[in-house]
């Protein structure tokens, strides 16, 4: 019995943390959706919902299960290929990059990577240069899937 409470306690931790790791952010006034990389009927899930633009951090050398950027154009979603391949790549120029497509998008943006991880460390750069203090944009990362990382984003937040 003490074996089931357990489970359960840990199920509805679980789905406790789940509106937290899918958590949409503002940056500006667009409304922002951290991912790994979706897969075809997710991406068609997320532009019913409103994503007008995606963000594919991901290299061209990077498998994606489909061609992502022909799907997108054949329903009519914006698409843009910011490769963010390795640690040197996780940098303010790309961040800033980002911070331009998210508040010149038309609605909701999708920015992915495989896991997120990228996306997180971009985002805790934009979080720097919107003027958070470097413990509030490592979470704010975090809040991005920011993970593996943050050491890095550490380093580029403090040169």
């Amino acid at each position: 019995m003490l074996y089931q409470i357990k489970i359960i306690i840990s199920l509805v931790s679980l789905l406790l943390c789940l509106p937290i790791l899918s958590q949409e952010l503002k940056i500006m006034d667009n409304e922002v959706i951290s991912f790994g990389q979706p897969n075809q009927s997710e991406v068609d899930a997320f532009v019913e919902d409103g994503v007008t633009l995606v963000v594919d951090l991901r290299g061209p050398n990077e498998n994606r299960g489909y061609d992502e950027q022909s799907y997108l154009n054949s329903i009519n979603t914006a698409y843009y290929s910011l490769p963010v391949i390795d640690e040197g790549d996780i940098n303010f120029d790309n961040a800033r990059l980002l911070q331009t497509l998210i508040n010149d998008a038309d609605g909701k943006v999708l920015v992915h990577c495989g896991s997120g991880n990228r996306v997180g460390a971009l985002m805790s750069l934009i979080g720097s240069l919107e003027g958070m203090d470097k413990q509030e944009a490592i979470e704010f990362g975090i809040q991005n899937r920011l993970g593996g990382l943050i050491n890095t984003v550490n380093q580029v937040i403090e040169e």
